[in-house]
């Protein structure tokens, strides 16, 4: 599934940015620490980590070549030993970071901020359900998304449709992902929570109230997959057959995100969402009455 949503201003702080167009595999042994700044803009030739020395990234004996990466460089990281690199320089700029290159699953940490512009790519191996079977981006601070996220089973693993992946966790977020790159997985679903991005299949419902019905009213129960309208805070996806129209004529609703696949018109009542209010491609918001609030971001097109 795509979302397109306008690019966040950056978090205040030191941010780790991803701004290549190229595909860059965040795929990372824990002991990997970016505490500072890397920005991803370009290509050239690879220089590959040995951790010879220790786990200073400036130290050119640590690299392949004896000479620490240069601007615009492409950078391999895939050792197996304990000198897995910490960068501590003010910044550092690269074409690519390839993290994990051969095998297995690793988290990659960032301490501190993270930002993906619009041309930034993650790339992630999925082996299982289980935590420490896909790979994931840990960061301690905020998380500026957008650009594309591509997601592959990795070792055999066959996915199902229950299935979900917390691969991105942060202490707060912005933004979305404009682009879900996961064939073998027939579409993923991302839900943007205070904690995680939660990867899972487009049917099914992974978050707190799925739509069930056709067309109709907002709240009624009976259209909702818990049998109620949805309450304070939760997570909400709109996706069924055909083309629906959802309307919420009445009520006080304060939510977390929403995702829809279905048009929706708000012709009275009050609407709150404090995350992400993704309508995607095709669809219609109807502001014909009532109040919309959107303290995080929104993507539609508004009549």
């Amino acid at each position: 599934m795509s979302k397109s949503v306008p690019h966040a201003a950056r978090s205040a702080g030191r941010p780790f940015a991803v701004a290549s167009s190229q595909r860059n595999r965040l795929l990372a042994s824990t002991a990997l620490v970016v505490g500072l700044s890397l920005t991803m803009p370009g290509a050239m030739l690879a220089q590959t980590w040995t951790g010879s020395t220790d786990t200073d990234w400036t130290d050119g004996t640590n690299w392949s070549g004896n000479a620490e990466p240069a601007a615009t460089g492409v950078v391999v990281i895939d050792q197996t030993g304990a000198d897995y690199p910490t960068l501590t320089t003010p910044s550092a700029s690269l074409a690519s970071v390839t993290i994990g290159a051969t095998s297995g699953t690793r988290t990659l940490n960032v301490t501190g901020n993270f930002a993906q512009t619009g041309a930034g790519a993650l790339d992630f191996q999925v082996e299982g359900t289980a935590a420490g079977t896909f790979d994931r981006l840990a960061i301690s601070g905020s998380a500026t998304l957008n650009g594309t996220i591509t997601v592959a089973p990795a070792s055999g693993f066959t996915p199902a449709g229950d299935q979900t992946f917390d691969l991105v966790s942060y202490s707060s977020s912005s933004g979305a992902f404009s682009t879900i790159n996961a064939p073998a997985f027939g579409g993923l679903t991302a839900i943007y929570g205070p904690a995680f991005v939660t990867f899972g299949a487009s049917t099914g419902c992974i978050v707190d109230d799925c739509w069930i019905g056709t067309s109709g009213d907002w709240s009624t129960g009976a259209n909702w997959s818990t049998g109620l309208a949805p309450s304070a805070g939760q997570r909400v996806r709109i996706s069924v057959a055909g083309t629906q129209t959802v309307t919420m004529s009445s009520g006080a609703f304060s939510l977390l995100n929403i995702d829809s696949d279905e048009n929706l018109t708000l012709s009275g009542g009050t609407l709150a969402v404090s995350g992400v209010f993704g309508m995607n491609a095709g669809t219609v918001l109807g502001l014909t009455g009532g109040a919309l609030t959107v303290t995080g971001s929104l993507t539609a097109p508004v009549v």
